[in-house]
C-alpha cells in the first residue's frame, strides 16, 4: 500500500517560508483579521478547496506507517525552532489559497490544516456505500 501525507510536506515547506530563507519571503505585513478567517476556513468543510500541484499526493510513502512517522518528525522540528523565529509578523508570503499571509498565519494553517483531512475523513465514513 502506497500512503502519502500533504501535511507532513506543508511542515517541511512552511517553516522555512516563516523563517525568511524563502525567496518568496519578504518583509511586509498582513491582516490581522486574516487570523480568525484561517482558524474558521480550516474548519469548513463547504468550501473544498483542491490541493495546489506541489502538495498532491504522489505515493512516495510505502505505508501510512511511514507517512505518519514522516509527519511526526518534521512536525517535531517544526515546533522546536518556532522558539528560534523572531519576527513571525514581519514577513510574508503569498500562500496558494490564502493570499499574503505573514508568518503568525502561515502557522496557523499548518497547525490547524490536520483538522480538515479529520473532517474529510469523517466525511467519507459517512458517506453511503462505506463499508464498516
Amino acid at each position: 500500500m502506497k500512503a502519502s501525507h500533504k501535511n507532513e510536506r506543508m511542515d517541511r515547506e512552511v517553516f522555512p517560508i516563516a523563517q525568511g530563507s524563502v525567496p518568496k519571503c519578504v518583509p511586509g505585513t498582513a491582516p490581522r483579521e486574516k487570523d480568525g478567517m484561517i482558524v474558521s476556513a480550516q474548519g469548513d468543510r463547504n468550501k473544498k478547496n483542491p490541493a495546489p500541484e506541489r502538495s498532491v499526493p504522489t505515493g512516495r510513502f510505502q505505508s501510512l506507517k511511514d507517512a505518519v512517522a514522516a509527519f511526526v518528525e518534521n512536525r517535531e522540528a517544526t515546533m522546536a525552532a518556532l522558539n528560534e523565529v523572531e519576527d513571525f509578523r514581519g514577513k510574508v508570503v503569498e500562500h496558494p489559497l490564502a493570499g499574503v499571509c505573514d508568518g503568525y498565519q502561515l502557522f496557523l494553517i499548518m497547525a490547524l490544516h490536520p483538522v480538515r483531512h479529520v473532517f474529510q475523513v469523517e466525511e467519507i465514513k459517512a458517506a453511503p456505500g462505506f463499508s464498516k
